[in-house]
């Protein structure tokens, strides 16, 4: 019996005798097949992290130098505990009053951008019933999160994690001339391109799909 990162493989059977934690990584169809492994091909693919393969989310320090691979997947690794951690369990968000979620929600934030190390991003709230539930402003640093999610505990934690990887976006994208991570320049010139106000789209059917929010949602999923 072979450990591999997330699942224990039989050899004697050649199959894993657990499925994958994650039901779709979001790679196609085989990404559906939670017994597959690399995709069916580990020759040419690998998969350190024992849930996905291709490209993984390459974190960048406070000063927007890219950490190694495998630092990456390591904060990966934490964020994911610290979502799962019994301090933001549905049974802890059950009770609380409003303010005390929306603290709940700010020391989550925390928790989740030291471990990604974004010290310096700050967070504000704001209430809208405009459907937005949040934002990253790249200019100000800033971090806006709605405060209709606190009646939301897994939309609140979810946004969290997927602005902060805008966060990313925007710093990569910001040093895409000398771009030294291993997610590829053509990923980055295309969220580089998104971006620009005239090519982003703020609502509609073409919103969820476009190259900044795809990878962003893909992000958060993993890390949750």
């Amino acid at each position: 019996m072979y450990y591999l990162k997330s699942r224990y493989y039989d050899p004697e059977v050649c199959r894993f005798i657990n499925a994958d934690a994650f039901v779709s990584t979001g790679q196609g169809i085989i990404g559906y097949n939670m017994f597959a492994y690399c995709g069916n091909n580990p020759v040419e693919n690998s998969d350190p992290s024992g849930h996905y393969i291709g490209h993984r989310p390459i974190m960048v320090c406070d000063k927007g130098a890219p950490l190694s691979e495998k630092k990456s997947i390591s904060m990966m690794l934490a964020i994911c505990e610290i979502t799962h951690s019994s301090k933001y369990s549905g049974k802890a968000w059950e009770g609380l009053t409003s303010d005390e979620r929306w603290f709940l929600i700010l020391d989550y934030a925390d928790e989740v951008k030291q471990a990604m190390g974004l010290n310096d991003i700050a967070v504000a709230p704001f209430l809208s019933d405009s459907g937005v539930v949040g934002c990253y402003s790249h200019s100000e640093r800033v971090l806006y999160i709605n405060r209709v999610l606190e009646c939301d505990r897994d939309m609140a934690l979810f946004t969290v994690r997927h602005e902060l990887y805008h966060c990313y976006q925007n710093i990569l994208c910001d040093n895409l001339p000398n771009n030294s991570s291993s997610i590829p320049t053509s990923k980055i010139q295309s969220w580089d391109e998104n971006r620009k106000p005239e090519n982003y789209i703020t609502d509609g059917p073409g919103y969820v799909s476009q190259p900044l929010e795809r990878d962003a949602d893909l992000w958060a999923e993993r890390t949750g």
